[in-house]
């Protein structure tokens, strides 16, 4: 009986469920190494700065919506930024309507205050529908924006 297989008592006595059990340890040894491969992952991305659990978020706190400046005045623009990792103002921006009027931050700034102060220029066109842009990045990267909840007014003196 040269030719028999000699199994121990944990292993199946059916010599064609050998492979069966081979192929089962495979495949719980991948989902242990895939497992074990998005811990790491996720620990490198949270070690690199990039909490993808934390996304920043920002509200504009003034101007939001009904305020009156006039031309010449100061303004200050606040907001609140909150979550992610790194996360920094990168462009605040004044429309009227559609259009650009002024880019307080240029873009690509990095800005870590909740506040930029606005020194309405004396020749500022008056209107009704101004509103203003926070935008947010975050290791280089665009991630959220708020604009105005309401538009707010340039009024005459």
């Amino acid at each position: 009986m040269e030719n028999q297989i000699d199994f121990d008592k944990n292993q199946p006595k059916n010599p064609y469920l050998l492979p069966i059990t081979v192929f089962g340890s495979l495949v719980v040894v991948f989902l242990v190494a895939v497992i074990f491969y998005e811990q790491e992952t996720s620990k490198s991305k949270a070690d690199n700065g990039l909490d993808l659990s934390s996304n920043p978020q920002v509200v504009i706190l003034n101007p939001n919506g009904g305020e009156q400046v006039e031309p010449g005045s100061n303004t200050e623009i606040t907001w609140k930024l909150t979550g992610g990792v790194n996360a920094y103002v990168s462009n605040v921006a004044i429309y009227n309507g559609p259009e650009l009027v002024s880019e307080l931050l240029p873009p690509s700034s990095r800005w870590n205050s909740d506040t930029v102060h606005w020194s309405v220029p004396k020749n500022a066109i008056t209107g009704h529908d101004f509103r203003v842009v926070v935008r947010v990045a975050q290791e280089g990267i665009a991630m959220v924006e708020d604009w105005s909840d309401g538009p707010f007014s340039i009024v005459p003196k």
